[in-house]
Parts: structure tokens; sequence; C-alpha cells
């Protein structure tokens, strides 16, 4: 190993502005979202073409340094912490989305493409990348195929390891190989997901064959809060034994609540102890069935409801327009608040608790009234 000559070999493949090894420059590599583990690399390089990762980790395997992949760095488990003595081969520039066809239903990407530019790009056509990490107007497909990563609506549509086809890679020794292709039929051992989720071990990869799935026609969202992380584990548990697979499903405990509301304000319920966020997609009828199904635990009709406040609500005439600053829950009662003007309107209904996510839905339903939030 000789670090003084490999960096003048490497230098030749790259530019003085894409070749960093300043500390200055390499500081922000030093790390990735988890910051309290810090290496600085001997060189970050800054590729922009397929050619140029295959020659440096060439290199890299004949003076035996180590390297390490990066994408944008938004990795909260150490992912793309270099290696002492190594390099960082950061390919957010390897940016093409190389070709969309939308009749086969697959995306051919680069691996520095940004997970939220791939839907962008299949929007025209109908179509969208599943995988949503919380990250994804940052993150990048290389980065989402080294984690497997998921997000929100993976309870229904899988992991990075269900949306990936095929993929174009270069192995540790410098081999260019690729494994599956664009069928989703495979043969033999199922090599692309072994390589989905490895972290970068088994090489980089340079190209991805995604697969893409058509954009639900509707969506369908419920917002609940609880006074306890157990009740709104079992109604997590209700909604799986029921038998429907929501598009996404998302608990928050109360210091997630906290946490969301200091960085960006969210508004949720004050006071709540935990939140569940359930999501229903797909085409209009079966989306209307499913949601009457998540809501459906028994009691209040639609015919009850309009029996019991629908001359309480007929006094306000703002049927369509009205918006309930809040919606309260007791053990027996739902009651809302509303402002028209200067008045302060109070709607109060006998409702056992269980039966409120049908409630609420029934109200917003009949009279298409908006609820900025509701407590249970």
């Amino acid at each position: 190993m000789n670090p003084d000559k490999f960096l003048s070999d490497l230098s030749q493949i790259y530019p003085a502005e894409r070749f960093l090894t300043q500390p200055a420059q390499l500081t922000p590599y030093e790390s990735d979202a988890l910051t309290a583990y810090r290496v600085r690399p001997l060189a970050v390089v800054l590729p922009v073409t397929q050619n140029e990762v295959i020659e440096t980790v060439r290199l890299c395997g004949r003076y035996q340094i180590p390297f390490v992949a990066r994408g944008s760095g938004t990795s909260l488990s150490g992912g793309s912490l270099p290696v002492e003595g190594g390099i960082v081969i950061a390919l957010n520039r390897l940016d093409r989305i190389l070709r969309i066809d939308p009749e086969n239903r697959i995306a051919v990407v680069e691996a520095g493409v940004v997970n939220l530019d791939v839907s962008a790009a299949a929007q025209p056509y109908g179509l969208y990348y599943a995988p949503d990490p919380s990250s994804q107007p940052i993150c990048t497909i290389g980065g989402n195929l080294a984690f497997n990563s998921g997000g929100a609506h993976c309870l229904k549509y899988g992991m990075t390891s269900s949306h990936v086809l095929g993929i174009k890679a270069v192995l540790p020794d410098g081999e260019v190989v690729q494994l599956g292709d664009e069928s989703l039929e495979g043969i033999g051992p199922d090599l692309v997901g072994l390589f989905v989720g490895s972290e970068g071990l088994f090489g980089i990869a340079l190209e991805v064959i995604l697969r893409l799935m058509p954009k639900p026609e509707i969506f369908k969202t419920v917002l609940a809060s609880y006074s306890s992380l157990e009740g709104a584990g079992n109604a997590v548990s209700q909604v799986v034994a029921s038998g429907l697979l929501p598009g996404a499903m998302e608990m928050m405990d109360e210091l997630a609540i906290q946490a969301a509301e200091a960085a960006v304000q969210a508004n949720y319920p004050p006071g709540a102890t935990a939140l569940l966020i359930v999501e229903i997609d797909g085409e209009k009828n079966q989306v209307e069935e499913e949601f009457e199904q998540l809501l459906k635990e028994g009691g209040m009709t639609l015919d009850d409801l309009r029996n019991q406040i629908g001359e309480q609500l007929a006094i306000n005439r703002l049927l369509n327009e009205t918006v309930f600053s809040k919606i309260e829950v007791s053990e027996s009662k739902i009651k809302g608040y509303y402002e028209d003007n200067e008045d302060y309107f109070e709607v109060e209904v006998e409702v056992n608790k269980k039966d409120i996510i049908k409630v609420v839905n029934e109200l917003r339903v009949l009279y298409k009234i908006t609820f900025s939030d509701f407590f249970l």
C-alpha cells in the first residue's frame, strides 16, 4: 500500500474539482446523518460516469485501498462512514434516468438518481416508484438499494428489494456484472435479492432496473390520536386482523410526536400520547369498500347519525363549509367545536368510543365537513 502513489494515480482519473483532498473538502464526508461517528477519508472522488467508478474500484484493488460508496448521506446507521485510510466514492452525480418504459412498467436509472425523481419522470405515464423513505426528496436509488429502504408504504408494496429487477454493479475486484434483468420472473439464485440490502459489501451498483407501479386512483387517510400507546397498538392489530392491507400505516409515540412538532410544527392533536395514520389507496370502488371495512367496528349507522345530529347541524347553515377547530371524544360522546364569524358552536353526540373513526368519516361524507384534528 502506497497512499501517495495511489492518490497520484487517482488524480489522473478526475479533474481537480472532482478530486477532493483538502480538510475543508473532506469534512462533509466524514459521516452520514449519524454524526456521532466520524472518520476522515484519505480522499473523496465525484465520478460522473460509470467508467470512472469502475476505474476507481480497480485502482483501489491494485493498491489495496478500502473504499466506501456514498449517496446523499441520509443514513442514520453509519452506512456510509468512511474506512480509515480509505476513500469515499460519492455517486450523486451519476444521476441519469436512462429510460422509462411505460409498457413494461420499468425505469432504468443510475445509482445517484434521487428517489422522488423516478416518480416525477414516470408521472406522465400514470406510473410511480413505490418505495418512499422519509428522505425520498434527497436520498438516492443506490443508497436505497444498499440499505433495502422501505417507507410508510412498505406494508402494502414491500421494501426496495420488491421493486428492483436488475442491477449492473462493479464488484470489489473491479469485475462488472449484470444481476437480474427486466423480467419479473427470475431464473436460478436470487442474486439481486442478495445484493439489495448488503450495504455495499458486495460492490457498487451502477445502474438499476426498477419496477414501476400504476398510480392509485384515489387515497383515503385517517389520522387518529390515542391516550395510550397500547390503544394505538391494539388498533393496528384490529386493522391487520380484519384482513385489510392499507397502503400505509404508521404509528408515532409521544416522543416522535414532540420531535415532529419541534421540528416542523406539524400541528398534531395536543396532548396525544400516540398517533396512528392509516392510508388506503387503489381504485375508487375498492377504496370505498375497504374504507368502510376499516371504519366498521359496529355501532352507529348513517341513519342513526342523521337522526342524532342532523337537526343540530342544520342550525349553522354552513353544512358544506364547516371547519371544526377541534373534535373531542370521551367514552360516550363525540363533541365538535367550530366558529361562525364571532359565534362559537358546539355539537355533541352520544357514540361508543370504538366507533369514532367511522363517525368522523360519516360526518365528512354526509356534510362535506373538514376536520382539522380529532382526539380519542
